[in-house]
């Protein structure tokens, strides 16, 4: 009996060792896939901000063509944030415009 004893205390150190390697393998692999989701939601909003000022450059576009390039161009809120176009004629050539869109 002493030596079946003596047996099961020295797997009882094993297996703790082990659920504890495995406890901290699984936090480490919990918060890689957290880090990585807030990650991809930054990056989301980043694209859709992306797309809302070319959507916006577009339409001034189109506007300023219309009104023949003569009236101010006035900043867009779009879910709270505040996009910021300007048109400028290039030096190239007279019938060219560059926008950009600030936000």
């Amino acid at each position: 009996m002493i030596g079946v004893s003596h047996k099961m205390k020295r797997n009882n150190g094993v297996v703790l060792l082990m659920v504890l390697i495995v406890v901290i393998v699984l936090a480490i692999v919990s918060a890689s896939i957290l880090f990585t989701s807030l990650n991809q939601g930054t990056s989301t909003q980043a694209q859709i901000d992306e797309i809302k000022a070319e959507q916006l450059a577009k339409g001034v576009l189109w506007d300023q063509y219309y009104k023949d390039f003569t009236t101010p161009v006035r900043n867009e809120e779009l879910d709270g944030k505040v996009f910021s176009p300007s048109i400028d004629k290039t030096q190239q050539a007279s019938d060219k415009y560059k926008i950009s869109v600030k936000y």
